[in-house]
């Protein structure tokens, strides 16, 4: 009779927690024992038959739905191998439309390619690093590289073996990069096949050489190399360049691509100042770009006019918590800009108006930490003048939001200079965080206990004034697990963000996704009810289109996650996390698919 009623007991629990509390008491009192049957305050999808679940169907002994708007589902799996036992990298499955059912889960085989850079002409081979992209116009999915850094036969490796695994019958993007400066990258389209490989002859490529006459009013060493206009890849070899006066000359990969010149500092050099002073010992050198399309073109070469460097500036700050309690430690801080400033007074001829259209950048990190004579966090940077974002990034356990906001930093005048005072150090108040709260529950409304709430940091926002905006591309994603009762709480940056959240895997629930939840305002604290819904199950085996058995095997215990894209076909087009899986040792995987996805509220 115990037994009897320990299993009607273990019935009412599957179709009613309600009772949960009450029951748990003649659990304890009738001696019955579920072991791992029922776990403690777990929140389960079960049923027996269609008429326990709100959905009307029941499943393998889960509530199961149908998709209630059109996904487009794409399948990113990582073998625990590659067929040839090398370690394995993602492989993308083409999208399929979300219904529930058997699916045929196909990808293409990968493929052992060689890859050779060499120079025919002169016989010799070329090191290089070769860098593979991946184009798949289907998915559209941002998938990673696969790189490979060729070695020259040696007499210890005659045949170093200079090759790569790459998907079969894929279009790649092959970047060639060679490990010598004076030589150009070369990009070319490159489809992988099985038996086929990849040959560069630099002798065969038809260079194009271009020469730059360079004024360089600073005198400072720079490596000067073309890029893609706008911060794109390079396009030309690296040559250095020191003094005031210079000629510079690029060996280009043929294209008409738009492009900039880069001028990257090429050494360090020591700050020599009239005090000790607590910002170091470097003087900071910036980046230069100037645009190829506004220079002059004299004769056979184009003419470059660098403006003057101006002093560096000494930025002195303080970090104010948000908080009552004092800081103390490290907190690390960044100064970014792309907006320097020049000296646009005439030298050597040259008037400031004849300058090539030239913009920097610069960066530095440092930390700042305790000052006992402040009372405080405070830090010195040592940077070029110009427009600067000062970013500081509080530690992970203070409940501060990411301080990010804007700075002119110009040298002192003269007169400023005469009073013999010490400007007082900046002061960088960080502010209280926004809180996003909510409650996970069931279908029945019951709390989901230990459920995962990732929040995914878009770096933009809907709602933000322009005062804050430099704030979002900074914002951090969060994590928060649910308590007993379903809820949550996550302090957060400004900014909008993605939530999704992920129910324990032994619920059978399927993952909540909430996109676009954009924070504009500080010190409020914006809430939101998390409904779980019962899943789309897809089910299926992984296969290569091609293979043989081994092939096949290596499929064994693949990790799987499926994404599908939202704002599709519009410049904020992305891809999004909804699920999750493991295959077994056969290849076969089960997934539990959210039926849809929601815009989620805009707080105001």
């Amino acid at each position: 009779m115990l037994r009897a009623l320990c299993s009607l007991l273990r019935l009412d629990l599957c179709r009613s927690r309600l009772r949960l509390a009450a029951l748990s008491g003649m659990i304890a009192m009738s001696g019955c024992s579920f072991g791992d049957a029922m776990p403690e305050a777990m929140e389960q999808n079960s049923c027996q038959v269609d008429s326990d679940c709100a959905t009307q169907h029941c499943q393998a002994g889960r509530c199961v739905t149908k998709s209630q708007e059109p996904l487009n589902i794409s399948l990113v799996i990582t073998p625990t191998r590659m067929p040839d036992g090398s370690a394995a990298f993602p492989i993308v499955s083409k999208p399929f439309a979300l219904r529930g059912g058997e699916h045929a889960f196909m990808f293409r085989l990968p493929v052992s390619v060689p890859v050779r850079v060499y120079d025919s002409q002169e016989e010799r081979e070329i090191p290089a690093l070769v860098t593979f992209t991946p184009l798949d116009s289907e998915s559209r999915l941002t998938l990673g590289t696969t790189q490979l850094t060729t070695v020259a036969p040696s007499a210890d490796k005659p045949q170093p073996g200079n090759h790569t695994i790459l998907l079969g019958d894929t279009e790649y993007t092959a970047l060639i990069q060679p490990l010598n400066p004076g030589l150009p990258p070369h990009s070319l389209r490159f489809t992988a096949e099985n038996g086929g490989e990849l040959k560069v002859d630099y002798a065969s490529i038809d260079w194009q050489t271009r020469t730059y006459l360079v004024r360089n009013l600073s005198g400072e060493a720079y490596n000067v190399r073309a890029r893609v206009k706008g911060g794109g890849a390079a396009l030309s070899s690296t040559t250095q360049i020191t003094g005031t006066n210079g000629v510079v000359t690029l060996v280009f990969d043929p294209s008409d691509l738009a492009y900039e010149l880069e001028l990257t500092p090429s050494e360090q050099r020591t700050y020599v100042a009239k005090d000790e002073s607590p910002c170091g010992t470097l003087t900071p050198r910036p980046t230069l770009t100037v645009d190829a399309s506004s220079l002059k073109r004299v004769l056979e070469s184009w003419v470059v006019e660098l403006p003057k460097l101006l002093e560096p500036v000494e930025y002195h700050a303080v970090v104010k918590s948000c908080l009552d309690a004092k800081l103390s430690g490290e907190m690390p801080v960044a100064l970014r800009t792309s907006s320097l400033i020049f000296d646009s007074s005439a030298a050597s001829g040259t008037t400031s108006t004849s300058l090539s259209p030239v913009t920097g950048k610069f960066e530095t990190e440092t930390s700042a930490t305790w000052d006992p004579d402040l009372g405080t966090l405070s830090f010195c940077a040592r940077v070029p003048p110009g427009d600067y974002t000062v970013l500081v990034t509080p530690m992970a356990n203070l409940s501060c939001e990411v301080f990010a906001e804007r700075r002119l930093l110009t040298p002192q005048s003269s007169v400023d200079a005469d009073l013999d005072e010490q400007q007082a150090p900046d002061e960088l108040q960080l502010h209280r965080p926004a809180m996003l709260s909510g409650r996970v529950y069931t279908p029945d409304r019951m709390p989901m206990a230990n459920a995962t709430v990732n929040l995914v940091a878009l770096h933009r926002s809907f709602a933000l004034s322009e005062d804050n905006r430099s704030v979002l591309s900074f914002n951090r994603s969060r994590q928060a697990t649910t308590t007993p009762d379903g809820m949550f709480s996550v302090p957060v940056d400004l900014g909008s963000y993605d939530v999704i959240v992920k129910p324990p895997a032994q619920s059978n629930y399927a993952w909540r996704v909430l996109y676009d939840i954009d924070v504009g305002k500080r010190m409020a604290t914006f809430s939101t009810e998390v409904m779980l819904s019962a899943p789309v199950v897809i089910t299926g085996k992984l296969r290569y289109e091609a293979g043989n058995a081994r092939d096949q095997s290596s499929l064994a215990s693949a990790d799987v996650h499926a994404y599908t894209l939202v704002d599709e076909g519009k410049p904020s087009e992305r891809s999004v996390e909804v699920a999750r899986g493991q295959a077994d040792a056969s290849g076969n995987v089960t997934l539990l698919m959210p039926p849809q996805l929601q815009r989620s509220f805009i707080p105001e």
